[in-house]
């Protein structure tokens, strides 16, 4: 033991020689190995205090806490692993919480929890030592035992995923112990806070933190309470308690939040409770409105809470997401003086008192160009998003539309994060805010390389961000002819220009892309008007060029997958719909190139393994035809007959083959019904009497069958109409059976089946929806329909534009102004 002290009070001073210093450290590492160092270590803090100093007490806890944590089989047979639980219970050492607290007593605790954790032989050890510690020592122990075990799992998890599954499963039985004590730990403030109300009614959480804000010991005990409550909030036990209880303490946290101390307060301690943040009182938002220093503080704490980084494929958007909520009611409240006055007036004219209760322009300012740099950092994808391959589905599988949410990317704070950006665009104004954006891209591009994953999930959240700020852009986006462009425009070129091209054996396609494209979904009618006709048609080549390799057959990642919410050909689409509308508001030409890669996009959209899949896309790139028809100059006969030409290639025909596949479909379970017929009617005369009701209903929907089927295929009739009107005529007296007269009626009419097509090949879609509804109507549909019926409305919608352009040119032939426009 006398080298053990000698060597710790070494180590200890801060007189001591570098060489001896390295010397007694040696010794100990080596030390600490030996199966002697467990009483030496015990030896040296049962020594009375005048014996052994308090730096050799805090080496000697320390080398026991790291004994029992990587070396407790050091220690045989078991019963001297309960002897030394018995030993470091007695040992702990007691006293108040304090500002500075005893480290050799944490050292202390931390060996009681890794005893706790890895001796299965010591029973029950939360209730021993809640029985035997003060509050103080065993909150220290509760807070110090969830890491321990933490780290037991990790350690575990390469060796034995049963190991580690234990560890969990038995942390979650004892937070249900903990809870409790931790609700009776805070006796001093509830009774305050009882005293201050009614005695009847357990306090609330309000009224605790107010009880302990004016009294320093309670306040102590309470945070104390928190830091607990809060570490075994991170080893996932929420799920396992009383949500009252947790409640409880949530609550009381965000009573505290910002009006505690600030040496120890959670504003400068934001891992201690994220969710704390979410349950932040009223109080705690004027606080966080307050000008000068103490605001600015809070303000502070609150993007530090911000900045937390999410885990990568986690579901809750981690504990930045309270802290966005909180952001968000922030900047409403400085966006209200941000529009009421002149800012050079407010600031000028601010008094000292005033000053110290709001926040001036340049504080706000400041404050949202902070918010943005921490946004930029929070919303970049993971670096999974960049190489996780997507596995395209079977052809046969449909895969439905947001059922599952992107991996690579923090979705929740994305979708919470759009009001926000909006609201710190508007602080710092529509250029600087995009101009914060570009440098912050161009940063990590020009340090890491443009292909790298870091510079490419930096662009990536740039362009996100850029498109959350549409609103504001399209305010700022009001510009006469003559004027100098907005500023943010040359921004917004600059960022979509450093996305790297996809060659056709380059790599995947990536979230990069996605969000490329839904920037310019967001912005590309606002900002197309705007540029000069040379950066119009580079843009248009830009855009369209990476939607068509999106659209076409190249590997992809799991984020823009099908199904994910970012699915990158349902962007292309849109993103191409919205060039040609954007190039037609902007009396843009159309040209060849635009024509070709609509072509080319609806025929990849039409293959088999993409046709049920992506029908909603497949009418975006129909409305992006309508609109670059619309942009065909009159005198352009080549490109009018192009376009006609891609119209009848990409839907009439299509629409026709697939009007065929049905009818051929229907007109077999037209022939397998009327064949049946005869047995169904006998089938009536044998029903029960009574039920006049149901036998109304079910001669009805015969009756409609019967119809649809006559329709299609009336030669079938034919052979079963004479039995069919013999068995009408013995059934007509019964209740409901004159509705069996229809299809008599029907059989006598013209037969519309060869119409039906007929009018496909004229382009007659209109009153061809009402035959459709009839096919749909029957049970036997066939896997054509769904195309047919998604063909059905993109149809409708090219007749309707050529009709409009028809009556256009008989106007203008006629002399006559065309008072129509499609975009009024």
């Amino acid at each position: 033991m006398q080298d053990f002290v000698r060597c710790a009070a070494l180590l200890a001073s801060p007189a001591t020689d570098p060489v001896l210093r390295a010397q007694a450290d040696g010794w100990l590492s080596s030390f600490r190995h030996e199966p002697t160092a467990w009483g030496v270590g015990v030896d040296a803090l049962r020594a009375s205090p005048a014996a052994v100093s308090p730096e050799v007490r805090l080496q000697a806890a320390a080398l026991l806490a790291w004994k029992c944590k990587h070396q407790l089989a050091q220690l045989q047979p078991v019963q001297q692993q309960l002897e030394l639980a018995e030993a470091l219970t007695a040992l702990a050492p007691e006293g108040q919480l304090q500002q500075q607290r005893d480290v050799a007593q944490r050292a202390v605790c931390a060996a009681l929890a890794n005893l706790a954790i890895h001796c299965p032989a010591w029973g029950r050890p939360l209730d021993t030592l809640g029985s035997r510690l003060n509050t103080a020592c065993m909150l220290e122990f509760l807070t110090l035992l969830p890491q321990e075990i933490e780290d037991a799992v990790a350690a575990a998890q390469s060796a034995s995923a049963e190991v580690a599954w234990a560890l969990k499963a038995r942390a979650h039985e004892w937070s249900s112990e903990v809870i409790v004590f931790l609700r009776l730990a805070l006796p001093e403030a509830c009774s305050a806070a009882a005293a201050a109300g009614s005695p009847l009614a357990a306090p609330s959480p309000r009224a605790v933190a107010a009880a302990a804000v004016g009294q320093p010991q309670v306040l102590q005990l309470t945070l104390a309470v928190l830091r607990c409550f809060t570490a075994w909030t991170k080893l996932g036990c929420l799920q396992h308690w009383d949500q009252q209880q947790a409640a409880f303490f949530a609550s009381l946290a965000g009573e505290l939040l910002f009006a505690s101390d600030p040496q120890h307060g959670l504003p400068y301690h934001p891992f201690c409770l994220p969710a704390a943040v979410d349950a932040a009182s009223e109080h705690a938002l004027r606080a966080l409105r307050r000008g000068g220093p103490e605001g600015e503080a809070l303000r502070q704490g609150l993007l530090q809470l911000l900045a937390l980084p999410p885990r990568a494929g986690g579901d809750g958007g981690g504990a930045a997401l309270p802290a966005l909520a909180a952001l968000g009611d922030l900047l409403e409240h400085l966006l209200l003086h941000h529009r009421s006055a002149q800012p050079t007036a407010e600031d000028a004219g601010l008094s000292s008192e005033r000053a110290s209760r709001v926040v001036g322009q340049p504080g706000r300012q400041a404050f949202a160009a902070s918010a943005l740099r921490v946004l930029l950092v929070q919303l970049q994808p993971f670096p999974a998003a960049f190489d996780v391959q997507f596995a395209e589905p079977p052809a046969s599988e449909l895969v439905q539309r947001e059922l599952r949410s992107p991996e690579g990317v923090p979705d929740n704070l994305r979708q919470e994060a759009g009001p926000v950006v909006d609201a710190i665009a508007e602080l710092l104004g529509p250029a600087e805010a995009v101009q914060q954006l570009v440098l912050h891209a161009q940063a990590a591009v020009v340090g890491q390389g443009v292909q790298s994953v870091a510079a490419q999930a930096a662009l990536d959240a740039s362009l996100h961000l850029l498109g959350s700020m549409r609103g504001l852009l399209e305010t700022a986006g009001d510009w006469a002819a003559g004027q100098p462009q907005p500023a943010w425009l040359s921004g917004l070129l600059h960022l979509v220009s450093l996305v790297p091209e996809v060659p056709t054996a380059g790599p995947l396609l990536t979230i990069l892309h996605a969000d490329m494209l839904g920037c310019w979904c967001q912005l590309g009618g606002v900002a197309m008007p705007l540029l000069p006709a040379q950066h119009q048609q580079d843009m248009q080549q830009l855009v369209l060029g990476q939607a068509l390799c999106a659209l076409s057959d190249c590997c992809r990642t799991a984020d823009v997958g099908a199904g994910s919410t970012d699915d990158i050909i349902e962007r292309a689409a849109s993103a191409v719909r919205v060039l040609c509308s954007a190039a037609a508001s902007a009396s843009l030409p159309a040209s060849a190139a635009l024509l070709g890669g609509l072509q080319r996009g609806m025929a990849l959209l039409q293959q088999p393994a993409r046709q049920h899949q992506y029908q909603e896309a497949h009418s975006q790139l129909v409305a992006g035809l309508v609109h670059a028809l619309h942009g065909v100059p009159p005198e352009d006969q080549q490109l009018r007959a192009q376009a006609e030409a891609v119209v009848q290639a990409a839907v009439f025909q299509p629409m026709a083959a697939g009007l065929q596949e049905v009818h051929i479909l229907m007109a077999v379970s037209a022939a397998a019904q009327l064949a049946a017929l005869a047995d169904v009617c006998g089938w009536l005369g044998r029903l029960p009497a009574g039920a006049a009701a149901a036998w109304r209903e079910m001669y009805h929907e015969l009756a409609q069958c019967l119809c649809s089927a006559m329709v299609l295929e009336p030669e079938a009739a034919q052979t079963v109409l004479p039995s069919f009107a013999d068995t009408v005529a013995s059934c007509f007296f019964l209740p409901g059976a004159h509705a069996l007269g229809r299809p008599l009626i029907q059989a006598l009419e013209s037969p519309l089946h060869g119409a039906l097509l007929g009018y496909a090949a004229q382009q007659g879609p209109v009153i061809m929806q009402g035959l459709l509804l009839a096919i749909l109507s029957l049970s036997s549909a066939g896997s054509s329909l769904p195309k047919v019926v998604s063909l059905m409305s993109d149809t409708a919608l090219l007749a309707t534009s050529l009709a409009i352009t028809e009556q256009r040119q008989l106007q203008g032939q006629a002399g006559s102004p065309a008072t129509f426009s499609p975009w009024s």
